[in-house]
């Protein structure tokens, strides 16, 4: 059991295709859970909301997804 962009990278970087997987949805089991970015407690609060604001930038602009698949869809 595996996130399932875990599992992609992992398969790209071993040359193999995720086409020939078939993922199982186990959420029931043990659910899914988000992904986390860490500040330091110490770190001044304006560089903690400019470390926020473009989080979600990259988010809405699509270019936090395009990032990641980079890493994880075999092309």
């Amino acid at each position: 059991m595996e996130m399932e962009s875990r599992i992609k990278y992992n398969l790209k970087q071993g040359g193999e295709s995720y086409k020939y997987y078939y993922p199982l949805d186990l959420s029931n089991i043990s659910p899914k859970y988000d992904i986390l970015f860490a500040l330091s407690p110490k770190m001044p609060d304006e560089i903690k909301r400019y470390t926020d604001d473009c989080c979600h930038e990259l988010k809405h602009t699509g270019e936090y997804e395009q990032t990641v698949n980079k890493y994880l869809i075999r092309r």
